[in-house]
C-alpha cells in the first residue's frame, strides 16, 4: 500500500500557484486581507496597501500628515505585517499620497498617532 503524505490545503494551493507563477499574487492578496488586522483600524482608515512587488509594499496614504507619520513608523509597520503573515513577506515600504477605497472618516476621529 502506498503511503500518502498529508498536508494542509493552504500549502497545496501555494505549491500549485507557485508552479503557475501566481505565488506573488497570493502574497499580495494576503497583505491586502490582513492589512487592518496588522496595523490597526486608525492607520487602516488613512492608509491601505496598493501593490506588492517582490518584498516591496506600496501603501497609499490619504494626506501628507499621515504620510509623514507613517514614514516614521515604517519599521514597526513592516514588523507588524510580517508578524501577521507569519513570514518575512515585506522588507521595504514605499508611501504615496492618493485616494483610498474606503468610506469617509467620521468627524470625531483622532489625528495621526
Amino acid at each position: 500500500m502506498r503511503s500518502r503524505k498529508v498536508e494542509k490545503l493552504g500549502t497545496t494551493i501555494e505549491k500549485v500557484l507557485s508552479r503557475r507563477g501566481l505565488a506573488s499574487k497570493l502574497k499580495e492578496y494576503r497583505v491586502f486581507g490582513q492589512w487592518e488586522r496588522a496595523v490597526g483600524s486608525v492607520i487602516a482608515r488613512h492608509a491601505q496597501p496598493s501593490a506588492v512587488r517582490g518584498k516591496k509594499l506600496t501603501v497609499t496614504v490619504d494626506s501628507s500628515a499621515w504620510m509623514q507619520q507613517l514614514s516614521l513608523l515604517r519599521p514597526e509597520i513592516m514588523n507588524k505585517v510580517n508578524a501577521c503573515l507569519r513570514e518575512e513577506a515585506v522588507d521595504a515600504i514605499t508611501l504615496r499620497i492618493g485616494e483610498l477605497d474606503l468610506p469617509a472618516p467620521s468627524s470625531h476621529e483622532p489625528g495621526p498617532p
